[in-house]
């Protein structure tokens, strides 16, 4: 089943200081709901070919999901591949607006058949989970 999923919100700092955190994978289990371990293969910010292992949940499930950095645009955006939960690409990108930065979030996909839900109760959850990252990703960074 096809995945396609998208969230957006604005946090009140620079987008430099919001890519700094965001494009950190030691700083995933923070934002992130469902990652409980993040293992960056490289030190530093996330770059074009670096590799992150991250532990999680999605809807019940645990998962180990190898991750690689297709393209990345400095304090820009960044796409990233992913063999779990399910196949999938994700897409981050910032941009500046009045007051701040606007914050993308985008997740397409193949879902196998480990999730035994009908399509739209899988889009709908993953859709919640980009809302809930960004929330706590705007919360951390506007508290800094």
């Amino acid at each position: 089943m096809s995945v396609d999923s998208k969230a957006e919100i604005v946090i009140e700092r620079p987008r430099s200081e919001v890519a700094k955190f965001m494009f950190d994978p030691k700083c995933d289990p923070i934002w992130m709901s469902g990652v409980s371990k993040s293992f960056p293969m490289e030190s530093g910010l996330l770059a074009k070919d670096a590799r992150v292992n991250r532990d999680g949940t999605f809807l019940g499930r645990k998962y180990s999901a190898n991750v690689v950095v297709v393209s990345a645009v400095p304090d820009t955006s960044l796409k990233l591949s992913s063999d779990e939960p399910f196949e999938l690409t994700t897409t981050y990108d910032l941009e500046d607006v009045d007051g701040g930065t606007k914050v993308k979030l985008r997740v397409q996909g193949i879902a196998e058949d480990q999730y035994k839900v009908p399509p739209a109760v899988l889009i709908k959850a993953m859709t919640e989970t980009l809302n809930e990252d960004l929330k706590r990703l705007k919360r951390h960074i506007e508290l800094q």
